[in-house]
């Protein structure tokens, strides 16, 4: 009977549909495992009607921390960045609110982005969001400023990179009853829900243009876009997690060497050891 329930539960789940594929971003709708059928609240309310300017600034507003490897959380503090960057806002975006608007209760919208300074690597931006009541909820897998941390040659699942979701301030996470959040999945430890209607008032706001102020003579008026901040963070956190990898691969290069020193020092006293044999006497005549 469990089997039979199994295979039931197994059919009844919508595959994956893949809406959008160009420049190695993924974006698609998939079964949604954190949906509950038990309560009235479990399931989602798809198809969701959100423009792809709400999607921006929805998405706009995480932010994540997290370290490469294990060394990282105890050499530098961990420094909040944008989920994603501006321009790839710009590009998910309009997917992004197709396919909320496809979706269906029992499915969530997945995303994969990949590193474009580092193409070839396996670290990505990669999770899953679904709208659910006055709330949105959002999961992050992996993210590609983190590298990481060695895993023998396997993938470990539970490698998080110690990530954690946050909200740009003025916005909070939203504080659900046990009700309404979501049945998590033993992997999908790093997840955040917020709600919709606060976050877009708050972001709306923090986004009109300020009046224009007469800057005082001899301070300049600063010009510079707030997206830069973002982004000088971002290559912070890059280059303190290439001086971590750099700092390692010096330490094993280092240890290689003592290794190899000491092993020419025995073959050097071996050979002292070893006494050359007398020459032969040529015989008398």
């Amino acid at each position: 009977m469990p089997a039979l329930a199994c295979l039931v539960l197994t059919a009844c789940m919508a595959p994956d549909r893949l809406l959008y594929d160009q420049q190695d971003i993924r974006i698609g709708t998939q079964h949604d495992p954190t949906v509950s059928r038990s309560t009235p609240t479990g399931r989602n309310s798809h198809p969701a009607q959100l423009t792809p300017e709400q999607i921006r600034l929805l998405l706009g507003s995480l932010r994540v921390s997290g370290w490469s490897g294990s060394l990282m959380g105890f050499l530098v503090t961990p420094t909040a960045i944008p989920v994603f960057k501006q321009d790839e806002l710009r590009t998910i975006a309009g997917p992004i609110a197709r396919a909320l608007s496809s979706a269906g209760p029992d499915e969530r919208v997945f995303f994969t982005l990949p590193n474009r300074k580092t193409p070839y690597s396996d670290d990505r931006i990669t999770g899953a969001l679904a709208v659910r009541g006055p709330y949105l909820h959002f999961v992050l897998t992996d993210h590609s400023a983190f590298t990481r941390g060695d895993t023998a040659g396997g993938d470990d699942l539970r490698d998080t990179k110690g990530m954690q979701l946050l909200v740009a301030n003025p916005a909070k996470p939203a504080q659900l009853e046990k009700s309404e959040e979501p049945h998590w999945g033993p992997y999908e430890k790093v997840h955040l829900s917020i709600a919709i209607d606060d976050v877009l008032a708050l972001s709306q706001t923090s986004h009109r243009p300020a009046p224009v102020a007469t800057p005082e003579i001899g301070v300049p008026a600063s010009s510079q876009p707030a997206e830069r901040s973002d982004d000088l963070q971002l290559q912070i956190q890059e280059l303190a997690t290439s001086n971590i990898e750099l700092k390692k691969r010096l330490e094993e290069q280092s240890s290689a060497m003592t290794e190899l020193k000491t092993e020419l020092q025995k073959l050097q006293k071996e050979l002292k050891k070893v006494k050359p044999e007398p020459p032969r006497t040529p015989p008398l005549p």
